[in-house]
């Protein structure tokens, strides 16, 4: 199944270290028993920053539009300038009833805009607008974006990464059981709910979601999709006030 692709806006979630470090607070005793080792002060502040960029990769997830929506805008523009041309392509066509016409709305144009375009500049603008929007609509279907639950891929990576320096458990048997799988489950279970992903009473699949999101490589992130994309959309005051509550 392929996932719907969203667009990455320029603005970031506001979730702090110090909003993180909370999320973790009750959870490290819990943590460092499944891994059978204390955690140190750098390795803990390594999960805590790991669990923001999560949190902050995840709100813009829930709050960014999809691709097909921001080109039906487009369209939607492009049309309306196709639309207007053809309009004055009559107005243009005519004899002296369309030339009175002209000299009448540029009059007016000259009072209630003083120095701005008139109708031959408007005309040349709209046919500017309609190439911009084809413009548009190129870039952005060849600029990468992303699917609901490529962050939760992304802090998986970046968990199995940092575990690996720190000669930290990796494994992910598929029945769950391994000390990887059982942190990570233990980790999400200090999340807000809408942060978590396949949790449960069996294991399994989530260690089977280990393994997918370990496989996925930034050049596959159109096509990764998670279990509740339609979780999508959700207030971004709503979130921010889920994680610091």
């Amino acid at each position: 199944m392929t996932g719907r692709k969203h667009i990455h806006l320029s603005e970031s979630g506001s979730v702090s270290e110090a909003d993180a470090e909370k999320l973790l607070k009750d959870s490290w005793e819990l943590l460092e028993q499944i891994c059978a080792s204390q955690l140190s002060p750098s390795v803990r502040k390594s999960i805590v920053e790991i669990v923001r960029n999560y949190v902050n990769e995840t709100h813009e997830e829930y709050n960014s539009p999809l691709e097909e929506k921001v080109l039906n805008h487009i369209e939607a523009l492009q049309n309306a300038a196709k639309s207007f041309k053809d309009v004055f392509k009559d107005v243009y066509s005519g004899g002296a009833t369309s030339r009175a016409a002209r000299i009448l709305v540029n009059t007016e144009l000259k009072i209630l805009a003083p120095g701005g375009p008139d109708l031959p500049a408007i005309g040349s603008a709209l046919s500017k607008l309609q190439a911009a929007c084809r413009r548009a609509a190129t870039v952005l279907k060849h600029t990468p974006g992303f699917v609901v639950g490529d962050a939760w891929a992304r802090m998986v990576r970046r968990l199995t990464q940092l575990f690996k320096t720190e000669d930290l458990p990796t494994g992910a048997s598929h029945d769950g059981s391994s000390r990887f799988v059982n942190f990570l489950d233990a980790l999400q279970k200090g999340l807000p709910k809408h942060l978590r992903r396949h949790t449960g009473i069996d294991k399994s699949s989530l260690a089977k979601a280990i393994h997918r999101a370990r496989r996925l490589g930034s050049g596959d992130a159109r096509t990764f999709v998670m279990d509740n994309e339609a979780d999508a959309g959700a207030d971004s005051e709503i979130f921010t006030n889920a994680i610091r509550s």
